[in-house]
């Protein structure tokens, strides 16, 4: 058991293991198919002080992708946020945000950016959540 994510990296270097992780697309089927809707986070962290290319956009709707995490501290131009809002709006993408606070041991505080229920597209997500026959995995 280790008390932070630190101590088991550093275990982790300490040993002939090797971490790997699955490939997105089997991640995404994964998901998919116990009912999740899947989100990309923070597009943007990807592509610092620029915007992912429509190219990769398109890879990972073709992955399976249900939306995009327009809204977050790594899109900090409005025209950042505009481009991938209408990427969604023009390939059926539902719209999300979030803060990528991870609790204690990064500094993104909670709450930022602001973002609004008007500001996103997830109406297919609250309906299936009413219906409460879907999980949310972000």
């Amino acid at each position: 058991i280790y008390n932070t994510m630190y101590d088991y990296f550093d275990a982790l270097a300490k040993t002939n293991l090797q971490l790997t992780f699955k490939a997105p697309e089997e991640v995404i089927d994964i998901l998919k198919k116990s009912g999740a809707y899947v989100f990309l986070a923070h597009p943007s962290y990807y592509s610092q002080n620029s915007v992912m290319t429509d190219f990769e956009l398109k890879q990972w709707q073709y992955m399976g992708v249900d939306g995009l995490e327009c809204y977050t501290p790594y899109a900090v131009k409005d025209d950042q946020i505009a481009y991938y809002k209408n990427f969604c709006n023009h390939n059926g993408l539902m719209i999300s945000g979030g803060s990528d606070c991870h609790g204690d041991f990064l500094s993104r505080p909670l709450g930022y950016p602001e973002i609004y229920i008007a500001d996103l597209h997830i109406d297919p997500l609250l309906n299936t959540c009413v219906e409460g026959t879907k999980k949310i995995l972000y």
